[in-house]
């Protein structure tokens, strides 16, 4: 089984790698290749629909036109065939009877000299002058036709004699084998035909078998023959034609005179067809090409009507691509389109939700601390304090608000400069690790208030990161005092740096209330607060985290929080400056 297998195997090998087989790959890819042109190109299908129509309509015209020749068709008699056939008998009755004679001539004339001077063998050339007299095989040479002469010049009188008994004992014996000859030639020439041999006169000297006249009219026989080679049209179903051709018997000239019916020929002359065939070819192109292309113009027709549709404002309207060339590739682009402008609208509509948010966030945390501050004012306005001790409480408590509000203006503008375009960075090089220790270290009498230490684990290795130390401040002091701000009384906040081949991470981590994941991704938001009370005192502006992430974004960084039981962690990943020059 292996074996047959194998052997199968090979067969088919054999079959697909044959030259008929890769033939048919390569014309199936042409194919393939000239189709995808065709389908990709409006306009090579445009082309080759007009040609196809143009081809359709020659056609149509061309078999419309043979229709209505053979139509209108009529039928013509023809009889110049039956009458060359008379005309080619007389002219071979001439021919051979001139022949003949000029034959006969020679080959006696050769005869009786060769008796003359060869006796002995007279017997042998009468019979192979006999044999020869139809032929065109000898020929007397220049020299026998010349004078004797003797060697003096002068004539040989006897020779000359002889030479005269010869002629006239060959035209005799010439005149009787002619007779003889005429008739065959003429019964042999006119089949179906009558053939004569008239004097001038009009006397019949012989005549062929078929023939019985003995006197004819020479010239109305002329007039007739004369008549009828003008113009071979004239004769009629059952006319006579008559050849006719001078020669000369014996010194007397005569006509060969060949008469018959020719034989008729019909034929059939096209009519005329007019323009018909060009109407009838102009109309089918007219009808295919308009059915061959109502789709590609029904499908124009929706696309005009998809984009208005489109222009009405319906943008969640799309167009079917039903085609891989310009239509289809116009198609593609209307609803690409759509989209980015649907993409567009609903960022318009969020950023504008987001600025109605603003508004109102701004308004509601400027104002909470500026009627806190209005209230004392009052309260000192109107000098409702008992003693000057609550006086002076009642000023430092809308001094603080006044420094709340003015940190929530502060951020706010920032916010304001971060998220507009144009945003120009210092960059630099920044040791990360001497900024971290820095901003710790003035941090320190912070933590003491609220009873917290920092643990710092920074790693040995460089932290150079390109970028502007200014800004990088503020993201990590934004991260340092949120975690303060969160963290539980009498708890460590690790500050820990790291390296890994192309980035430096950097991870602050605090203990205190866990955040569920739903807050996690809303964490970097504006003005998201995770605390339940936006009066609450430890809560801030809400802007630190958002202005931080976008200015990591700005340094094509990275920014996320995680949270682990009561533990809450956020990373900050830059590149480091090596990779970057790298």
């Amino acid at each position: 089984m292996k074996i047959k297998r194998k052997k199968a195997d090979f067969k088919f090998f054999k079959k697909i790698t044959s030259p008929f087989h890769q033939g048919f790959i390569i014309v199936r890819r042409v194919v393939f290749f000239i189709r995808q042109r065709v389908e990709k190109s409006i306009r090579i299908q445009l082309m080759a629909n007009f040609v196809i129509c143009l081809i359709s309509s020659m056609l149509v015209a061309s078999i419309s036109a043979t229709y209505l020749a053979r139509l209108n068709r009529n039928a013509i008699i023809d009889y110049s065939e039956g009458i060359e056939r008379i005309d080619y008998s007389a002219r071979r009755i001439v021919e051979n009877l001139n022949d003949y004679r000029n034959e006969f001539y020679d080959l006696r004339i050769e005869e009786e000299r060769l008796e003359a001077e060869y006796p002995e063998d007279a017997e042998e050339s009468s019979q192979s002058a006999d044999m020869n007299l139809g032929s065109n095989s000898l020929a007397i040479e220049s020299e026998n036709s010349g004078t004797d002469t003797s060697q003096d010049g002068t004539v040989d009188s006897s020779v000359q004699d002889s030479k005269v008994n010869l002629m006239g004992k060959i035209e005799s014996e010439f005149k009787v084998k002619f007779k003889e000859y005429i008739g065959e030639v003429l019964n042999e020439f006119s089949y179906g035909m009558r053939a004569l041999i008239v004097d001038l006169d009009g006397d019949v000297l012989y005549r062929s078998e078929n023939a019985t006249e003995s006197k004819v009219d020479i010239h109305s026989i002329i007039r007739n023959a004369m008549n009828t080679r003008i113009d071979f049209q004239r004769l009629g179903g059952a006319s006579e034609f008559t050849s006719f051709y001078p020669i000369n018997l014996n010194d007397t000239r005569a006509y060969i005179v060949v008469s018959g019916v020719p034989e008729a020929r019909i034929e059939y002359n096209e009519g005329q067809i007019g323009f018909i065939p060009i109407v009838l070819g102009f109309a089918n192109f007219v009808l295919l090409f308009y059915f061959s292309t109502q789709k590609k113009m029904r499908y124009i027709e929706e696309l005009a009507d998809g984009l208005l549709e489109i222009s009405k404002g319906n943008l969640d309207h799309r167009i079917a691509g039903k085609s891989e060339d310009e239509l289809g590739s116009l198609a593609n682009n209307i609803n690409f389109m759509a989209e980015a402008l649907q993409t567009k609208i609903e960022e318009e509509r969020a950023a504008e939700m987001l600025k109605n948010e603003l508004i109102t966030n701004v308004s509601h945390d400027l104002r909470t601390p500026l009627t806190s501050i209005m209230g004392y004012l009052n309260l000192l306005k109107d000098k409702r304090y008992e003693t000057e001790e609550e006086a002076y409480q009642y000023l430092n408590i809308a001094y603080g608000k006044s420094e709340k509000l003015k940190d929530l203006i502060q951020d706010l503008f920032e916010y304001a400069k971060l998220t507009n375009e144009g945003v120009k960075l210092n960059l630099s090089e920044v040791h990360l690790n001497s900024l971290i220790d820095q901003l710790t270290e003035e941090l320190v009498p912070i933590l003491d208030e609220k009873q917290l230490s920092f643990k710092k684990d920074i790693s040995k290795e460089d932290t150079i990161v390109l970028a502007d130390a200014d800004k990088m401040v503020r993201v990590f002091e934004n991260l340092l005092t949120n975690a303060i701000r969160h963290s539980s009384v009498g708890t460590e906040i690790l500050v820990q740096t790291s390296v890994d081949e192309d980035n430096v991470i950097i991870c602050v981590e605090n203990t205190g209330e866990p955040i569920s994941s739903e807050y996690l991704e809303r964490i970097f938001d504006r003005f998201f607060k995770v605390e339940k009370s936006r009066t609450s005192n430890s809560a801030g502006s809400g802007l630190g985290l958002a202005i931080s992430k976008n200015i990591i974004n700005l340094h094509k960084g990275s920014i996320w929080a995680e949270s682990e039981g009561n533990i809450v962690r956020f990373y900050v990943r830059l590149s480091k400056f090596k990779s970057m020059l790298n």
